[in-house]
């Protein structure tokens, strides 16, 4: 008998790390939101997490006349901690589940997708701050507490805590702003205040690569601080991300800016005060990653040359002063040949022979 194969969806987990797993998240191909739209067209109750929001939840779809509606009252404040799995599984996943069910049935379907962009943009700034203080908190201060550590936590982390700062702010205003009313009414304001403080972000980036290089240097060349990397990575907090996945969500975080708010932007009317600021801010972020860009492609040309100028043994203090103020126009390895390299730089064709000492 031939039988059908496939897989039912529903039943498999969520690709987002802070999927609650019994309700739908921010993603739009979450398994769980054919489940979600099921319930919602019957008008069965949403679950909705304890100690969010207290209002009564309708037992039937029929509703009370407009003047005879009380209005709900409005969540409590929100408790930021260093994101784990607890925490995440505590928060709403979607805007819908954190609000009353009148507020979702007397809004309209536009708005109910500038609402969910809206909480998208929130919720992931408070993850993102989250990571930020995992960071802080389980790496750069322990390894701070040895004097030694004192050049690969500036090297590895760089102006981590600058970043944090300027993401604390943002996300607190945030949250001050949807905690205002059940229906966030505008966040330009906010975010222009705001964008204007990302330089960390481009001094970070910039030194991205050098900071990735330390970090697997130092893994290479000390035992304990590689057995310290592993334990740090495999505790609960980690999320089972390691340390690297960590260090590059701070550039990612910022390339994401621009796609979240141009969601917002889609579902925003045109005569909406937020329709102007966020074209601004999105003019400000395209800026800032063009300079990201740029400084990242300036800051790997200059590292791979120091770090070739560092393996050549010259013969005149001159030839190697003239060769970090050069540029790498290409270089590579020989399959047929290991220990070769060679580097166009400038005007000059180096062909180096590696040697291990």
């Amino acid at each position: 008998i031939e039988l059908y194969q496939g897989v039912y969806t529903p039943l498999t987990r969520c690709y987002a790390s802070r999927c609650p797993g019994d309700q739908t998240c921010y993603s739009h191909s979450c398994p769980r939101k054919f489940v979600s739209d099921t319930k919602r067209d019957t008008f069965q109750p949403a679950t909705v997490t304890p100690n969010i929001s207290n209002a009564p939840i309708p037992s039937s779809p029929s509703l009370p006349a407009a003047s005879t509606l009380t209005p709900p009252p409005l969540p409590p404040p929100l408790t930021i901690k260093t994101n784990t799995t607890s925490t995440r599984q505590q928060q709403h996943s979607l805007w819908i589940h954190s609000v009353p069910r009148t507020i979702v049935c007397t809004t309209s379907l536009a708005e109910r997708h500038r609402q969910e962009a809206l909480y998208e943009l929130i919720q992931t700034e408070i993850d993102f701050v989250g990571h930020l203080r995992y960071i802080k908190k389980c790496w750069i201060e322990p390894l701070s507490l040895q004097p030694q550590n004192e050049s690969i936590v500036k090297h590895v982390f760089w102006n981590w805590l600058d970043i944090l700062h300027v993401s604390t702010r943002l996300m607190e205003a945030l949250v001050t702003r949807q905690q205002e009313d059940h229906r966030i009414r505008h966040v330009g304001g906010v975010l222009l205040a705001h964008v204007g403080q990302f330089e960390p972000f481009i001094i970070y980036g910039s030194h991205q690569m050098v900071g990735k290089f330390y970090l697997e240097l130092e893994k290479k060349r000390n035992p304990r601080f590689a057995q310290f990397v592993k334990e740090t990575e495999q505790r609960p907090e980690s999320e089972r991300l390691e340390l690297n996945g960590y260090l590059t969500k701070v550039t990612t975080r910022l390339g994401r800016y621009p796609i979240l708010l141009n969601t917002i932007l889609k579902w925003t009317p045109a005569g909406h005060p937020d329709h102007e600021l966020l074209g601004r801010v999105l003019e400000i972020l395209e800026g800032l990653l063009l300079r990201l860009d740029g400084q990242v492609g300036q800051a790997t040309h200059q590292f791979e040359l120091e770090q070739i100028s560092d393996r050549l043994l010259f013969n005149k203090f001159s030839a190697q002063q003239s060769l970090v103020k050069t540029r790498i126009i290409e270089g590579g390895g020989f399959s047929f040949f290991p220990s070769l390299e060679a580097h166009v730089i400038n005007h000059l064709l180096y062909i180096l022979h590696i040697t291990y000492i």
